[in-house]
């Protein structure tokens, strides 16, 4: 009797469990909130709303592309570590293996840097200097790369 008593509580859990949980997953995966599996699609739930782009690695990756292959990257983002630092992390990884340095701008800071000949410089979460020896291309409303050559 107390083996039939066990299985049956748990069943009813089970049963209560599925009831509750089944409308919102369908719900879910009606609206998709759910992502397609890729290999970038957890990179994408954090970078999405950061930087307010609905496919922020394919963005990011279609541009980095463009640049020619020996151009070095200087990301510009504030010194906000929270969603900043797994910013800068991603850009890293998705633009690898091209040479990137990392520039943290305070509040109160601007950057004092340019565009060079072999150097792009990309503006994450920070209003962007005018910059007139380079091509602007605005990504998204809080991501702008400055590249010496013209990206599609």
């Amino acid at each position: 009797m107390g083996r039939k008593a066990y299985f049956l509580i748990w069943a009813l859990l089970l049963l209560v469990f599925f009831i509750r949980t089944a409308p919102r997953l369908w719900t879910d995966l009606h609206r998709e909130k759910i992502p397609v599996p890729s290999p970038t699609s957890s990179m994408d739930r954090r970078l999405g709303p950061v930087l307010n782009l609905a496919e922020p690695s394919a963005t990011l990756t279609q541009a980095f592309a463009q640049l020619p292959a020996d151009y070095s990257l200087i990301v510009v983002c504030p010194t906000a570590e929270d969603p900043w630092k797994f910013v800068r992390c991603a850009i890293a990884y998705l633009s690898w293996p091209r040479k990137i340095d990392i520039v943290k701008v305070g509040p109160n800071e601007s950057f004092g840097g340019s565009v060079s000949e072999r150097k792009a410089v990309l503006f994450c979460g920070l209003p962007t200097p005018l910059m007139p020896n380079a091509e602007r291309t605005t990504m998204g409303p809080k991501l702008v790369l400055f590249s010496p050559v013209k990206i599609k």
